[in-house]
């Protein structure tokens, strides 16, 4: 409706009908204007401080303000009519809590943005918002209410920050797609139903925090293999693992005082049940049935100490009972866990236990968390299936002591990314390694006769082996599904290696490239580092490095194990695993041009890519924190390179010399920059995110954040002139060198410090005035300036540095505005010829400019320069 059509309409009502009619037409008008606004702006209060708008055409809801949202019923939202069309959510900072019901089934809701301010999610908040697919639950959250994510059936993992002490009832029931959550040690109770029914559950950590895990808590959790009940808990109630269909194995700790009645009915393949408390009560129909005691599980096993109320549940139900040795691995062989590290340690001597599948090995019901494997000097054997499918072990430490690998000892570790066995070692048994997919490369050692059935099966991303000449024969499947695998590296002669019977099923042995006559020290595989190893494929010139954590600080390039074949090296991959790329690792690498750099790197050390001339690109992942010294230094092809936002450090001359490099983009959370864009001649353009702390850019010139320092000018820029803006104190270290284009750089006077080489090399630089405040010159600061011909110098300068003005050999005039004698007080550092040999021209004072060009007459010469506004021609000044 037109709004002076309404307003005309009231006055003419208010004439006829009186006041009463006035109220009510006005009442009339501001509903009209309010339901314009929902149809144009979405958007309103939604607590007493909170407002809310909705973006229609991108489907983002935005909550703002201060305080808690309200509490609505599960139909009474404000945005209820579009509920269907929000796709994302933002709680800025302010608001408090989450209130009840608010998101609820707001089923295309894909991302929820939760500010740090936010403590308290609501009962049902974000129920059945089934297509959220991201959410990251803020430091500083309290609480998250019954049925909070509840139906939220897309989202993947889950991480609980420690601030959270309470998740109520069903908080995230059905969570289908749910599939590995980490609690906080805030947490002691897992309360009903929390994660009943999140069908892809496989991985859960409990903190060592938890105490009690109540009614249905996983019920329905059919995709959990294990669960390791942590060391303090005490209660574990009815139904809690019911229909958890996956589960193998568990142990209860001595902690356990109580196993509720059916907790771990209908769990199909739970053979091996650990009781270790003596004493704890354990209720009917507790574990070894499906629906009813009319239908037991063939198979259950219980272990547990004789005399224990395990033994009589066992006896009671029929069940077979076997008395247990406490961390026993082996005759003489014991075994000790750190779950902060991951780290499963082996000690003793002798023989490990041979295991009769993985289910049984000791430290089953936590092997999830096993990241790396410690075997302790003085263990003599790996035990069959002893780290069976332990899935998220990195890293392997195995003793010269060792002589036996067993049968599928590290089958389906997909995560462990390498391993260096010792020559001790002579047998390997079948499927050792089958199914170690990270795997990249592996030295198999000398004396090693037969390399057994399906050994290295489904080993994919395998590229290099090196074999001894020991070997006579490879079993059936030995290197099946080794589809990666490139080079062989064998110490015999071509004649043995065709003598050696190759079983079936091994055409990716066939395929790959077999080198002959190989030695260790031809470096072609190897180590490079504690927990990381390399290999080399002549063929494709691609070097990987695989293992985890750090590589190797190399103290030159002469160090590296390839340095002899570095310019046959063309491509390099750093696997995920490893976290740094060490010092020196590939400097020089002539005519490598591809480097994929994996996600787990947080540091490029020093000069590691340093002088690889024919380098055209490089995306460094996010994740990484620093960028050392020279680390891509003179990768003079270097046209592009991509500085995440994980950036903090960057180090000195970390690009100098990239001559190709046009432009570099400074992210928001780099906050330290060396002297790191030295004679990159292409580059013109240097920005920084508006959003950093520390660093700012105007016109492609790079500042600190409040414009005070300026730290580089970009040396391809084609601008002959430039004036640096007002307010600048400081002249930075090298922030003009080799900028050979610039013929005149006009200096403010606010300008009070010029820093060591600031115009070193600029050729085609005419002529500087250095501003009156200005104390000292520094060392090399106008070096090689070849064209300069002349030099303000005010009478605050008290020293000029080593070669400040070194090889400026077309100086012939120095306006110097004190006494001679002030002059001759100033401490002048060596290799400053052309300054002293130069015309010096005493009490000189600048005149007043009003035109962009300035003539001075000399008692010599008319010397011409530029400043702010006009041309004015002065007298001149008195020399001596």
């Amino acid at each position: 409706m037109n709004f002076k059509r309404i307003i005309a309409y009231a006055l003419a009502l208010t004439i006829i009908s009186g006041s009463t009619l006035c109220i009510e037409t006005a009442d009339f008008i501001k509903n009209d204007i309010a339901v314009s606004a929902v149809n144009t702006g979405y958007g309103g209060s939604c607590g007493e401080n909170c407002k809310w708008s909705f973006d229609s055409e991108t489907g983002a809801l935005t909550i703002t303000g201060s305080g808690a949202m309200k509490d609505y019923s599960y139909d009474s939202q404000p945005w209820l009519s579009y509920a269907a069309d929000i796709k994302s959510v933002t709680i800025e900072n302010g608001i408090t809590s989450i209130g009840n019901n608010a998101f609820y089934n707001c089923s295309s809701l894909e991302y929820a943005d939760i500010s740090d301010s936010v403590t308290s999610v609501g009962s049902a908040s974000f129920s059945a918002c089934k297509s959220l697919k991201d959410i990251t639950i803020p430091q500083g959250m309290t609480d998250i209410n019954q049925f909070a994510f509840s139906g939220c059936s897309s989202f993947s993992e889950l991480t609980i920050p420690d601030s959270v002490t309470s998740i109520a009832d069903h908080a995230f029931g059905n969570c289908t797609g749910l599939y590995k959550v980490t609690i906080p040690d805030s947490i002691t109770t897992i309360e009903q139903g929390v994660f009943m029914n999140c069908t892809s559950l496989s991985e859960v950590h409990l903190p060592d925090s938890i105490k009690t895990i109540r009614y249905q808590s996983f019920w329905g959790c059919t995709s959990l293999t294990g669960i390791t009940l942590p060391p303090e808990t005490e209660t574990i109630e009815s139904f809690a693992f019911k229909e958890c269909s996956g589960l193998v194995k568990v142990v209860f700790p001595e902690s356990v005082t109580s196993i509720g009645g059916r907790s771990f009915e209908s769990c199909p393949l739970l053979k091996n049940i650990y009781v270790l408390n003596p004493q704890a009560e354990i209720s009917e129909n507790a574990f070894g049935y499906m629906y009813s005691v009319s239908t037991p599980i063939d198979g259950v096993t219980i272990h547990g100490y004789a005399d224990s109320t395990a033994q009589t549940y066992a006896e009671e139900n029929s069940l077979a009972f076997e008395t247990v040795a406490e961390n026993q691995c082996g005759e003489n062989c014991t075994y000790s866990f750190d779950s902060e590290t991951g780290t499963l340690t082996i000690s003793g001597s002798g023989a490990m236990k041979d295991y009769s599948d993985f289910s049984t090995a000791s430290w089953f019901d936590y092997e999830q968390d096993i990241k790396s494997v410690v075997i302790e000097d003085g263990i003599t054997s790996i035990g069959n299936f002893a780290f069976y499918q332990c899935s998220n072990l990195k890293s392997v430490s195995i003793p010269d002591s060792v002589t036996s690998i067993g049968d599928s000892a590290f089958y389906y570790c997909k995560n462990l990314l390498s391993i260096q066995i010792p020559d001790s070692v002579t047998s390997i048994g079948s499927w050792a390694l089958g199914g170690c997919s990270s795997l990249t490369s592996v030295i198999v050692p000398d004396g090693i006769t037969s390399i057994e059935y399906s050994a290295f099966r489904n080993c994919s991303s395998l590229l290099a082996i090196a074999i001894p000449e020991s070997v006579v024969s490879f079993g059936d499947d030995a290197f099946e599904n080794c589809t990666a695998l490139a080079d062989i590296y064998y110490s015999g002669t071509e004649t043995k290696w065709n003598t050696i019977k190759t079983g079936s099923y091994n055409e990716d042995l066939n395929n790959a490239a077999v080198h002959y006559d190989y030695s260790k020290d031809s470096n072609y595989i190897g180590s490079c580092g504690d927990d990381c190893t390399y290999s080399f494929s002549s063929a494709t010139g691609t070097l990987t490095v695989s293992g985890t954590g750090d590589m190797t600080e190399y103290k030159s390039s002469y160090e590296i194990p390839w340095e002899d074949y570095t310019s046959d090296i063309k491509s390099v991959v750093i696997k995920k695993g490893v976290t740094s790329v060490g010092n020196y690792a590939f400097d020089n690498c002539s005519n490598l041009t591809s480097v994929t750099v994996a996600d787990s790197v947080i540091s490029i050390k020093p000069s590691a890519f340093s002088y690889c001339g024919n380098l055209t690109s490089i995306t460094i992942p996010e994740g990484v924190k620093s960028i050392g010294d020279w680390a891509l230094g003179g990768c003079s092809s270097l046209t592009s390179v991509t500085i995440p936002d994980s950036v903090a450090y960057i180090g000195h001359n970390a690009f100098a010399y990239c001559s190709s490099l046009t432009s570099i983009n400074i992210p928001a959370s780099v906050a330290s920059i060396g002297n790191e864009f030295y004679s990159c001649s292409s580059l013109t353009d240097i920005t920084v995110d508006s959003r950093n702390n520390y660093y700012s850019s105007v016109d492609g010139v790079l500042f600190n954040k409040d414009k005070s320092l300026l730290i580089a000018y970009p040396s391809g820029k084609k601008d002959e002139i430039y004036t640096i803006p007002d307010g600048v104190t400081s002249i930075g270290k090298s922030a003009f060198t080799v900028c050979n284009n610039l013929s005149i750089v006009n200096i403010p006077d606010s300008v009070s410090s010029i820093e060591d080489s600031a115009f070193d090399l600029c050729i085609n630089l005419k002529s500087i005035t250095i501003p009156d405040g200005v104390t000292s010159v520094g060392e090399r600061t106008f070096h090689f300036c070849k064209n300069m011909t002349s030099v303000t110098i005010p009478d605050s300068i008290t020293s000029i540095g080593y070669q400040a003005f070194d090889e400026c050999k077309s100086l012939t005039d120095v306006y110097y505005k004190g006494t001679e004698t002030q002059w001759n007080s100033i401490e002048t550092g060596l290799n400053n010829d052309p300054l002293t040999s130069a015309t010096i021209y005493y009490n000189y004072s600048e005149p007043e400019t009003t035109t962009t060009e300035t003539t001075v007459t000399t008692a010599e010469t008319t010397v011409t320069t530029t400043s702010a506004n006009t041309t004015t021609t002065t007298e001149p000044p008195v020399t001596t």
